[in-house]
């Protein structure tokens, strides 16, 4: 994945982001506004997550803390079905989850366990999930912020 294609993937989701937050954009600090995309790929303390909008959707980027976090590199990460993420008890969560996101949009304040690479099991303390959409506001794809 190129530098100019992690930056377009995260200005959708920041623009899906602030359609759905009335306006609110991801958080990024005052001082990094100048570098906004580069510092939520690299820097940003919450993970992001986006997956296509597959049957058995696969996930299309994660940032650096993602990546940290599941224990994936990108490479992994842009084969691996998202459903992977989280562990065989909390599916059932998940899939309510995503229901309530294609219902509403987005759904903020989530707690969870997921798993990560060897197996593990973590907490996610709050996350977003939210539907990206194109300008005629069909959705192309889901994202999420996590907090763990």
């Amino acid at each position: 994945m190129t530098h100019e294609e992690i930056i377009e993937i995260l200005k959708m989701i920041d623009n899906a982001y602030s359609y759905w937050m009335n306006g609110e954009r991801l958080p990024v600090p005052s001082a990094e506004i100048h570098r906004r995309y580069e510092w939520l790929n690299n820097d940003a303390p919450f993970g992001l997550l986006v997956h296509n909008c597959m049957d058995d959707p696969i996930f299309i980027y994660a940032n650096k803390t993602a990546q940290k976090i599941f224990n994936y590199t990108l490479d992994e990460f842009l084969v691996l079905p998202s459903r992977l993420s989280a562990a065989d008890t909390g599916q059932s969560d998940r899939n309510r989850l995503l229901k309530e996101v294609e219902e509403q949009g987005i759904s903020e304040g989530y707690t969870g366990t997921r798993i990560n690479k060897q197996g593990e099991k973590f907490n996610i303390s709050k996350g977003s999930i939210w539907k990206v959409i194109d300008e005629s506001h069909i959705k192309i794809a889901t994202a999420a912020m996590i907090w763990v």
